[in-house]
């Protein structure tokens, strides 16, 4: 019920033109119980707290993965991320693992 409830109120707060029908799990805690609620409230998408990269047309849509990006971040540091993670298949945990192992 709190989950179709969150999205019940973005709808009548905002309308359903508004609304991206996207969830975010609570401290990335999820289950297969718990992505299948998310997907029956009508979700469209939902993201957890793994770090990687969506591969559109294969990542599931309710374990779809992020980059971190914060107060500090620039966007040459986040494009530099991606382009690793894409390149290498590595995942490093911060964006200084990424400068770190291009010193090598």
């Amino acid at each position: 019920p709190e989950i179709r409830g969150s999205l019940d109120d973005m709808y009548e707060r905002l309308g359903r033109n508004l609304v991206a029908p996207v969830f975010a799990y609570p401290a990335g805690g999820h289950d297969p119980g718990v992505r299948e609620e998310v997907r029956r409230a009508g979700y469209a998408d939902a993201f957890t707290t793994d770090r990687g990269l969506v591969d559109v047309g294969r990542s599931d849509p309710f374990r779809l993965p992020r980059l971190n990006v914060g107060r500090g971040s620039t966007f040459a540091a986040v494009a530099a991320e991606s382009a690793f993670r894409r390149s290498s298949g590595i995942r490093p945990r911060r964006i200084r693992d990424v400068r770190r192992s291009r010193l090598r």
